[in-house]
């Protein structure tokens, strides 16, 4: 999501250590963020922008941008990996209206060698969709969370309801080229019930055996078993910011994504320990 129209500040005490890191203009509004070894990272900014894809480091320097050349950035939110290949999720719907929401696929080997490359793309809707837009109450179709995991990909949704329902719906599927899936709910998570600036999902992760799940104020480690999930533990960020991008990279060791806004500062990354 661009801009926050509306902010509430605030501080918290932390019993974590942290450190922000600056990130280049370039990444402005960065909303995607992927380890691929333990110091390099890729990062994509958030809709409107080129199809770029950024190699940084763990200081959040850019190292190379890939040029993707097939595709268009409508709302790319999120990143995520498997042993080979890439994965970016074309699937911000603010507004709940969107019906080419798309996942693209990338060779690791060639962004890693080349300066543009070709993704293979495939189509996803959701079952439970019928209206484009819905009604308020079921405005839960907008995702800013893809991430691979036992085998699959999965989206959480951002929930944006009035009231406020505080659930997530989480949609699991595989990966394949030039098809168009329709995704039923595979189940669903309560984050909280305080409204969509601090409850609902920006970004996400699997690593070390859970779900580790962003807002705009915390990260939320989840448990899965069957298809259930649980949250295990949470903790709040330093400060209120337009976090948007997730990556963990050692047990327990995170770092976050924060996008450029003019009432919340400038775009960094926020290292910090999930202990």
């Amino acid at each position: 999501m661009k801009l926050l129209i509306v902010c509430f500040i605030f501080s918290c005490q932390i019993v974590f250590s942290q450190k922000y890191l600056p990130l280049s203009d370039e990444l402005k509004e960065i909303s995607g963020l992927q380890f691929l070894n333990d110091t390099l990272l890729v990062a994509h900014n958030d809709g409107g922008n080129s199809p770029t894809l950024f190699l940084i480091n763990n200081k959040g320097q850019i190292l190379k941008k890939v040029l993707v050349m097939n595709a268009k950035n409508h709302d790319w939110e999120d990143v995520t990996c498997n042993a080979t290949h890439l994965f970016i999720g074309d699937i911000g719907n603010n507004n709940n209206k969107r019906q080419n929401l798309q996942i693209l696929r990338i060779e690791i080997e060639s962004l890693l060698k080349k300066d543009s490359v070709f993704a293979e793309k495939m189509f996803v809707e959701y079952e439970d969709q019928k209206a484009f837009p819905p009604e308020n109450a079921e405005k839960n179709f907008d995702a800013e969370c893809l991430i691979y995991a036992e085998g699959h990909l999965w989206i959480f949704t951002k929930n944006y309801t009035t009231p406020f329902d505080g659930l997530t719906k989480i949609y699991k599927f595989t990966f394949e080229a030039e098809k168009k899936l329709v995704l039923p709910v595979f189940a669903t998570l309560k984050t909280g019930k305080n409204g969509w600036m601090k409850d609902a999902i920006t970004g996400g992760e699997y690593a070390f055996g859970h779900f580790y799940l962003l807002t705009y104020d915390r990260v939320l480690k989840v448990e899965k078993v069957g298809n259930q999930f649980t949250i295990l533990r949470e903790k709040r960020l330093p400060q209120y910011k337009q976090s948007e991008a997730i990556s963990v990279f050692q047990t327990n060791k995170i770092l976050i994504g924060n996008e450029h806004q003019k009432y919340l500062g400038k775009q960094k990354l926020l290292q910090f320990s999930f202990e």
